[in-house]
């Protein structure tokens, strides 16, 4: 049985997550899919608008099969940190693909559907979209 992998947050479940949810089962052609979710509180310390329950109940009822609670501590976490918890999750969950989102200007999003041998360059691009941007 194949699975596939995704990093969320849901914060909250809308269009957009709908969409990168379809098109990891498409990509992947996984029958499977696990979702590493955020808890009460999200990247960099932000509190969640809903709770961890009543977003993992939305996830459920639109497709995702399994959801894990990334530890608190990658939680709130800088980028790198968070994607790197998230990841080593996934991994050891045995996702065969991971499909991931980048937003590469506000209207252009990229649907990326990676496998375990490009892990490192994952990683590579979380450590790069992660660098603080210098002031004009």
């Amino acid at each position: 049985m194949r699975a596939v992998g995704l990093v969320v947050e849901y914060n909250p479940l809308h269009n957009g997550h709908l969409y990168h949810l379809q098109a990891a089962r498409q990509l992947s052609g996984a029958e499977v899919v696990v979702a590493v979710m955020s808890g009460n509180f999200l990247q960099r310390g932000e509190p969640a608008i809903l709770d961890k329950w009543t977003r993992a109940q939305a996830a459920l009822a639109h497709g995702v099969d399994l959801i894990v609670e990334l530890p608190f501590a990658n939680a709130v976490a800088p980028a790198d940190r968070f994607a790197s918890g998230a990841l080593n999750l996934l991994a050891t969950l045995q996702c065969d693909s991971l499909v991931l989102v980048l937003k590469i200007q506000r209207s252009i999003i990229k649907v990326l559907a990676v496998n375990w041998r490009y892990y490192l360059i994952c990683m590579s691009i979380f450590a790069i979209i992660s660098k603080p941007t210098p002031p004009n």
